[in-house]
């Protein structure tokens, strides 16, 4: 099976709206050129010179956040066991767009090759979020 993965070091981070300017124009917010510009490095370097995927994909993303430095030792050990999650900003599919825009036409030629998708967010030490992309098999949905 042909598969690939990669982490982007650093809190998750979400697509931000476009914004307009105070004198006309439509502009990405930094953070997101930023944080894509992170993505590209990342998958760019597991992609090794690697051709671009043209076949039908599953791409499962885990975005991990660091646990709050307010929480309990009780508190820390059930958000690292997965009894407590970070259900709070970004949203999950901020996440997923702002990692499938980084992705395009440097993992795949194209993002209307993903026909499945696995997004999850969690806590752990180190905040991170995690890729792994594979070539869907005959009957794998």
């Amino acid at each position: 099976m042909n598969s690939l993965n990669f982490v982007v070091y650093g809190p998750p981070h979400g697509k931000g709206r476009p914004r307009i300017a105070k004198f006309g124009g439509v502009f990405t917010p930094q953070k997101t050129v930023s944080y894509e510009s992170a993505v590209v490095f990342a998958a760019g370097n597991a992609m090794n010179g690697r051709p671009l995927y043209e076949k039908p994909l599953c791409v499962k993303i885990r975005a991990l956040f660091e646990i709050p430095s307010s929480y309990s030792q009780k508190k820390r050990i059930d958000a690292l066991v997965g009894r407590l999650y970070p259900a709070k900003k970004p949203d999950i599919d901020n996440i997923q767009k702002a990692v499938l825009d980084g992705c395009n036409k440097v993992v795949w030629k194209d993002d209307a090759l993903i026909c499945k998708i696995e997004v999850q967010k969690a806590y752990c030490d180190k905040p991170r979020v995690e890729v792994h992309v594979h070539e869907l098999e005959d009957g794998e949905i």
